[in-house]
């Protein structure tokens, strides 16, 4: 049974695209005008700026292929991190082997979407995350 879901206050997307950046934009707008601050970084480095100049953000959408860092590997460093490690990360991913799936999963990630996705699994997966008890979630793009 799943708990009760929460808003996000504050949603962090990490994806180097241009073109992603603004579907993001004006896919998550819904959530924005219910409350939901997002803030985008393009760049590993950048996104761990932002989680210091936001500490209270609360769910973390990130891509694996940045330019100047993996993604696995930024997953690590936030699970590692105290402060970090209790915010969801949703890896949304061109990387779609299993392995790279069980990886990210088995690092921390609440959740995996394959890219390209449509945007009704990008929110049933934002949705699953919100839950109070939520599950891994691997979603079909």
């Amino acid at each position: 049974m799943n708990g009760a879901p929460r808003r996000f206050n504050k949603i962090l997307v990490v994806e180097d695209s241009l073109v992603l950046q603004r579907i993001y934009a004006r896919a998550l707008a819904r959530l924005e005008e219910e409350g939901t601050l997002l803030v985008q970084a393009g760049y590993a480095f950048q996104a761990f700026k932002r989680l210091h100049e936001n500490p209270d953000t609360d769910l973390i959408l990130l891509d694996t292929t940045l330019p100047d860092m993996s993604g696995m590997e930024v997953l690590r460093r936030l699970k590692q991190d105290p402060a970090l490690r209790g915010v969801p990360v949703i890896i949304v991913s061109a990387e779609t082997a299993k392995e790279d799936v069980q990886q990210g999963m088995g690092a921390g990630a609440a959740g995996y979407l394959p890219k390209p996705f449509r945007l009704d699994a990008l929110f049933e997966l934002i949705e699953r995350t919100s839950r109070t008890d939520p599950k891994p979630v691997i979603a079909h793009g």
